[in-house]
């Protein structure tokens, strides 16, 4: 009886099958997986990188208006502080235009700064995001609104942080990474 079975291959590959063929589909899904992961870490670090040269390109321009904005209100402040007292001799708007005067300039240099950061953090974001999206396109899996941008200037470099989260669905997996990019470039400094 055994003997005939050892003869016997009727199913043999049917069997070899339902062993195999699972584990092959699974192997070729997580290399898929895999090249989807490395295409959006390497489209996410190249716009990270073009965005932060183009803010560097730029940047040294936005300091020198930022600089002028602030000299400039500071002379308005003193321009209103002076006409304010020749031009009324009510006591209250005197005292009112100085208490202002006294604390707006500083007030308007740190709302000149502040527009200043929150600008450069819209126009970083919208620039990776729009590169990101040209180099890998928008899906499901390449979402280029969950990219988060982080740009911070200083007086010699603009450092600029993405990072965006992917999911990965496969066969009884499923965990979303984040992958996150740094660029830092120096300001070009007009010399």
């Amino acid at each position: 009886m055994f003997k005939r079975l050892r003869e016997n291959e009727d199913g043999v590959i049917t069997i070899e099958a339902a062993l195999v063929i699972p584990i092959m589909v699974t192997f070729i899904l997580m290399l898929m997986c895999i090249v989807q992961i490395a295409i959006a870490e390497m489209a996410l670090q190249e716009s990270v990188s073009e965005s932060t040269q183009t803010m560097a390109h730029y940047g040294y321009l936005a300091q020198e208006a930022e600089g002028l904005l602030e000299n400039e209100s500071g002379a308005m402040m003193d321009v209103i502080k002076e006409k304010g007292g020749s031009v009324t001799e009510n006591n209250v708007v005197d005292f009112l235009v100085e208490k202002v005067g006294s604390h707006a300039e500083g007030k308007i240099g740190e709302f000149i700064s502040n527009m200043s950061v929150s600008a450069q953090t819209g126009i970083t974001e919208g620039l990776v995001k729009e590169l990101y999206t040209d180099r890998v396109g928008d899906g499901k899996f390449f979402n280029a609104e969950g990219v988060k941008v982080e740009p911070a200037v200083n007086q010699e470099t603009i450092e600029v942080v993405a990072e965006v989260p992917l999911e990965i669905n496969l066969p009884f997996f499923s965990r979303t990474i984040t992958i996150k990019k740094k660029s830092v470039e120096y300001i070009w400094n007009g010399a």
